[in-house]
């Protein structure tokens, strides 16, 4: 076969092939850029549900949070590369339009390559002499004749199916009679259908599977929480608290035999490191079961620095004769709540969060002698700080998680006056909600003349916000002076809000503060 004549013929036919070659690179494009959409459609879909499952349920979700940020590396890869395939595509088009010389020489060596043809009634299987095994199929309903060798053979131009629809032009002649395929052969030509089917079915069961386990997690995490006994009975260990922890102390040690000024009090034994409380200025002292680094559970910190050993964060624990309680975490995952309502002779704790993530704020606040508001933030894997406020009505028994939100800066006090108005404080700012969290706004504070922000927390604790009045409100801010008397000394003012806490105006000065080491 005289390779240059061949090629002279298939000169003649430029357009024709060209115009195939256009058609099947157009096909291709418009099938990758069909399953380029669907993958951006899933992966938004997806990206926002966790997204907005991240914002509601905040720390809870730190699987979530992972595989947020797995879907948008997987389905960033995939898309980068399916629009890599696109272009591809589009410059071997390009190039096949430019170059298609040496397109037809590639095709012209592959003729002389496969010189043995067999069929059936629906395609065309392409052999080497040598092996005359079948290797290239292509389908007869796709099979145009090109145009005729001096030998008045046939030269056929057909296309090869790869995968998931995609095809590729081939150029063959049949120099003689079909061969029969022999039955034997078909079990060895490439199976494109099995494998797009098996494709699918591995798709559709990684699919399932990951619904199927984030429902589970959805459910697990949705579910009620329920709270469980533990003893605090000297001799006589307490049940595990949290699933996978460790179990509660057991007292080992001596109570304190001595009094103390305050009437409510938290004592660290430091020799055997366990706690005892007071709500009788040390008459009587009650083990505490719990290991005080479950206190200080995640990061324990404030604006000032880290918050020293043997002191707690405020309001993360509460003592009283009728009714005392704890906020702790014994594997720095879990978050519960220990509590007594006899002086600390029987305890019930009660699951805040199952995965609570890196925990840094706690704070909890009743507004009644049953409901209260527990508020915690925590570090995520986004450079914000994740909230998330819970509700009881029941002495901490059950938690349920009723709102939440993402700052850019750490939260260094909360108060709530009801299950659904509360207020956070930055450093800086203060955000107020009247829906139980479910979403925040910046309040607008109002500085006089000779006062600015800066140094401490503008809202600090143990200050809290009161209510005062209708829709009237009052809160102690930390503002320094500017004018030339005291510049630079800081004061407590008192503040007032008339319109629920969307807007503050200065009352009076309160007093200066001493800064101390």
């Amino acid at each position: 076969m005289d390779q240059e004549l061949l090629y002279i013929e298939l000169l003649a036919e430029i357009e024709t092939i060209k115009q195939k070659l256009r058609k099947n690179a157009n096909r291709s494009m418009l099938r990758l850029l069909g399953i380029l959409g669907i993958t951006i459609f899933v992966f938004i879909g997806l990206t926002a549900v966790i997204h907005f499952r991240i914002n509601y349920y905040g720390m809870r979700y730190l699987q979530l949070i992972r595989s947020y940020q797995a879907i948008i590396v997987v389905g960033g890869t995939i898309c980068i590369g399916l629009l890599g395939l696109m272009l591809a595509i589009y410059i071997r088009k390009i190039r096949n339009q430019q170059t298609i010389d040496t397109w037809l020489k590639k095709q012209i060596a592959q003729i002389v390559d496969y010189e043995t043809i067999y069929s059936d009634e629906e395609n065309y299987y392409l052999a080497t002499k040598q092996a005359r095994i079948p290797q290239i199929k292509l389908s007869k309903s796709n099979t145009i004749c090109v145009t005729t060798s001096l030998d008045d053979e046939p030269i056929m131009m057909g296309t090869q199916k790869i995968v998931a629809g995609f095809e590729r032009i081939q150029l063959f002649m049949i120099t003689e009679t079909e061969k029969e395929l022999p039955f034997s052969f078909k079990s060895q030509m490439p199976n494109q259908s099995k494998a797009l089917i098996l494709f699918v079915t591995v798709g559709l069961g990684v699919f399932l599977l990951s619904f199927a386990y984030v429902k589970d997690l959805y459910a697990r995490f949705d579910a009620p929480l329920a709270a469980e006994d533990i003893s605090g009975n000297e001799g006589e260990q307490a049940d595990s608290v949290g699933e996978n922890s460790s179990v509660a102390p057991v007292k080992q040690g001596t109570a304190p035999d001595y009094q103390v000024s305050e009437q409510m009090k938290l004592e660290w034994n430091q020799q055997t490191d366990e706690l005892y409380m007071t709500t009788d200025s040390g008459q009587n002292w009650q083990f505490v079961p719990l290991k005080p680094a479950w206190l200080r559970a995640g990061n324990y910190m404030l604006t000032g620095g880290e918050i020293p050993q043997g002191y707690w964060m405020d309001k993360s624990y509460s003592l009283a004769p009728d009714f005392s309680w704890f906020i702790f975490s014994p594997d720095e995952t879990a978050l519960y709540t220990l509590q007594t309502t006899d002086g600390g002779e029987n305890w019930t704790q009660g699951l805040v969060e199952e995965h609570m993530g890196r925990l840094r704020y706690r704070k909890a606040s009743y507004y009644t002698p049953d409901s209260g508001i527990l508020v915690t933030s925590g570090e995520t894997d986004m450079s914000e700080e994740s909230i998330s406020i819970y509700s009881t009505v029941d002495h901490g028994e059950n938690w349920t998680r009723i709102g939440g939100t993402s700052i850019s800066q750490p939260i260094q006090n909360s108060s709530f006056l009801s299950q659904m108005m509360g207020f956070i404080a930055t450093r800086e700012q203060l955000y107020y909600t009247t829906n139980g969290g479910s979403s925040f706004k910046e309040a607008i504070i109002t500085l006089p003349e000779d006062y600015e922000k800066g140094g401490l927390d503008l809202f600090q604790s143990p200050n809290e916000i009161i209510q005062t009045g209708t829709n009237t409100l009052e809160a102690k801010f930390y503002l320094l002076k500017t004018g030339d008397i005291d510049r630079g000394k800081m004061f407590a003012c008192l503040f007032r809000s008339t319109d629920n806490g969307e807007t503050w105006q200065f009352a009076k000065e309160l007093a200066k503060v001493e800064l101390t080491d």
